[in-house]
């Protein structure tokens, strides 16, 4: 989408930066600790929008908050060229969340509601800390490389 861009400056100079250092195992932790930064953003905001159920449900039915406590982050460092990522996701309850998110038709409904609307707390997170996100990785890396750079 167009309006999903987010322009960075100064990322490659970090970049070349963190590419000239002697260790691996530095980079990486340098990566990783810029990733983390990234997900303490935006993990604490994405726990305060979901949703807690409010209506009794039928059937097997989630315990209340268990939408908020699953919320979790991974890093992920890139291999062969891949791009490292900060994924934030619900574990196995992501496909739940997923349905909060886009709303769902309740194909199986015989009277009242057969479509049941969305409630977009995950776009409005993700639009909401983007920017305070992407700085709080560019601070940490930069952070990191010149610790290790003034190291050497």
């Amino acid at each position: 989408m167009p309006g999903d861009d987010l322009k960075i400056s100064g990322f490659k100079e970090i970049e070349a930066q963190l590419l000239s250092l002697e260790s691996g195992e530095t980079a990486d932790r340098i990566q990783r600790d810029a990733l983390r930064a990234a997900g303490a953003v935006i993990k604490p905001a994405l726990i305060a929008a979901t949703p807690i159920r409010k209506t009794k449900a039928y059937g097997r039915e989630l315990p209340e908050g268990a939408l908020k406590e699953a919320v979790r982050a991974t890093a992920r460092l890139g291999k062969d060229g891949a791009a490292p990522t900060e994924t934030i996701d619900f574990g196995k309850l992501t496909y739940i969340a997923h349905i909060v998110d886009h709303g769902h038709v309740n194909a199986n409904a015989k009277t009242g509601r057969k479509h049941t609307p969305a409630y977009p707390f995950i776009r409005s997170v993700e639009e909401a800390t983007r920017t305070e996100a992407a700085e709080a990785y560019l601070l940490t890396l930069q952070a990191g490389v010149d610790k290790a750079l003034q190291g050497k």
